[in-house]
């Protein structure tokens, strides 16, 4: 199963049941291949300017949430990429105008920008979308406004011996001393590079640790 049709597959199911991964609870599922930090979504068709995330979601509390997906995951500078990935994405995400560019993705997949057959509704305002998080979520409360700092999962199909270990050793948000000591010893790595232009990480721009889930 390539990496394109498993995504498919988990966003009619995530769509429906949530996304696992959280801390305490499911996740939200908002959209897919939004590119950061513009929030446009990556389309061939249109426009494929910058990394995207392969999954954004919103957790019970109102953090944003970026997923990584790997189909395959084996050797230590691949999961080292991934964190990296996963890293840089969340930070952009974190540092981009969150709330604008949350109803200008949904705004994109209900118009179309859309190859997962899954149906979008387009939230009139932020109220509205506040009010959809709050029935998800079953709160007596809708959220006031989206929280500081964004949360990471790493979900993995088939990962190789060891890659849960491998991940939750790196579990810390002070990313930049880690990654730059494992990564030595290693050929340059084009997503480290691109990690180490957003660094150093404010302490509140990333919500907890990586969150480890195989699907």
């Amino acid at each position: 199963m390539t990496e394109h049709h498993l995504q498919a597959k988990l966003a009619r199911l995530w769509a429906r049941d949530g996304i696992p991964g959280g801390p305490n609870d499911r996740i939200m599922l908002l959209g897919w291949e939004a590119m950061l930090p513009t929030w446009r979504i990556n389309d061939a068709r249109l426009h494929w300017s910058e990394p995207s995330a392969d999954f954004v979601g919103i957790d019970r509390l109102g953090h944003l949430v970026i997923v990584e997906l790997k189909v395959n995951l084996r050797g230590v500078k691949p999961v080292l990429d991934a964190v990296s990935q996963l890293t840089a994405a969340a930070l952009l995400c974190e540092r981009s105008a969150k709330r604008e560019g949350v109803l200008a993705m949904l705004g994109a997949l209900s118009l179309g920008h859309n190859d997962r057959g899954i149906r979008v509704e387009q939230p009139e305002s932020m109220t509205d979308f506040f009010e959809s998080h709050q029935r998800f979520f079953h709160l007596r409360q809708p959220l006031e406004r989206i929280a500081t700092g964004t949360q990471r999962v790493l979900a993995v199909r088939q990962p190789g011996p060891g890659v849960a270990g491998k991940v939750l050793s790196m579990r810390t948000p002070a990313v930049a001393p880690d990654l730059d000591e494992l990564y030595a010893g290693y050929s340059h790595s084009r997503m480290h590079a691109r990690l180490a232009k957003l660094l150093p990480v404010a302490d509140s721009e990333l919500s907890g640790p990586i969150h480890y889930v195989e699907v």
